[in-house]
């Protein structure tokens, strides 16, 4: 009897369940790979997150979550023993046809190693930070053009720092433009949106400098950064110190669809990161509508996005885009999920 096909995702987490943040543009992904390929079991074997073992279904797909809570030694051996059962049980049960790892760390190595063991083609998806050459990661694993795909030019970039692929391949991570369409949008109260973690990374101090100067010039502009982390009070007490309480609002964690509905309310999005894989945010706005005013990280095209180079070209691109009068806004779809998983596939010739 022949067994039916699968397609194996390797990851650090996925979301535990529709409104869970955590890699959303992974949910995506699997969203569209089972419409596309109902004919292939999409399996997704989650290292790290949620934090209780389970297996569960979502968007079609079966999550083996192995509850691994990023700790380390014995538990982390105990982690991998859960993920290799799990492949094995699908190994067993289907002809997996590929395996997708999400970023190069961990994922990447089981992956390369059973997928060498077994005779499956793998490929590491890089997205972000694992490009840079102070990943761990990089000198345990074989990279080549045949077992790595980026999700822009910066990350080859990057990348090429320590490690030259030849020929590299560039599939960036699509938005679901009917997902982002059927939030409602309302009056654009917010002349500036910043969206991320409030890391050192996202650079919100620099967002709040940015506002404090262009204040003088438009003292009744409304920003709001929607977001949490560990720079939260130092944020905080910068907006207080530069009294700014009445121009920004830190809106504090949202979900997923409560962030799109924030930025169909924004006219701008400011994105002051000083580093990204690829960066959903800038992709959303643009299908929301927004003006994007941000750095060279990323997928940028500045064809369709203020692509600046330092604080004083973002001030002044900023100044002329409030000064315009106001306009109906114009979505802008740079890339779906659904041509981000057509590409995926064809690598992979399912």
């Amino acid at each position: 009897m022949t067994k039916e096909k699968a397609f194996i995702i390797l990851t650090p987490g996925f979301a535990a369940h529709e409104e869970d943040t955590i890699v959303k543009a992974l949910q995506f992904f699997a969203k569209e790979f089972t419409q596309q390929f109902p004919q292939i079991h999409l399996h997704v074997i989650s290292f790290q997150y949620p934090l209780n073992r389970s297996n569960y279904t979502l968007y079609g797909a079966t999550i083996h979550a192995c509850g691994g809570r990023n700790r380390k030694g014995f538990f982390r051996i105990l982690t991998w023993i859960r993920a290799l059962k799990a492949f094995l049980n699908i190994w067993y049960s289907y002809r997996v046809k590929g395996i997708l790892s999400i970023w190069i760390n961990e994922c990447a190595v089981f992956g390369q190693l059973t997928g060498g063991f077994f005779g499956i083609k793998q490929i590491s998806w890089i997205c972000g930070q694992d490009a840079k050459p102070t990943n761990k990661f990089l000198k345990f694993l074989n990279i080549n053009s045949d077992n790595v795909v980026f999700q822009s030019q910066n990350l080859i970039n990057e990348l090429g720092k320590s490690i030259v692929v030849s020929k590299p391949i560039i599939i960036q991570a699509g938005i679901d433009p009917d997902y982002i369409g059927q939030i409602k949008s309302g009056q654009r109260v917010y002349n500036i949106i910043g969206v991320g973690s409030l890391i050192e990374l996202k650079n919100f101090s620099l967002f709040i400098d940015i506002v404090s100067d262009l204040a003088i010039e438009f003292p009744t502009i409304k920003a709001i950064i929607v977001g949490t982390g560990p720079q939260k009070q130092l944020l905080k007490e910068r907006i207080r110190t530069k009294n700014l309480e009445s121009n920004i609002t830190l809106s504090g964690e949202q979900t997923h669809k409560d962030t799109i509905a924030l930025m169909k309310k924004s006219e701008i999005l400011l994105h002051t990161s000083i580093y990204e894989g690829q960066g959903m945010v800038l992709l959303e706005a643009l299908c929301c509508g927004l003006e994007v005013v941000c750095f060279d990280v990323g997928f940028n095209d500045p064809q369709f996005m203020n692509v600046c180079k330092d604080k004083e070209e973002m001030k002044i691109k900023l100044s002329g885009l409030l000064k315009k009068e106001t306009t109906n806004p114009k979505p802008v779809i740079l890339k779906t999920m659904a041509e981000s998983v057509s590409e995926m596939a064809a690598l992979y010739d399912l």
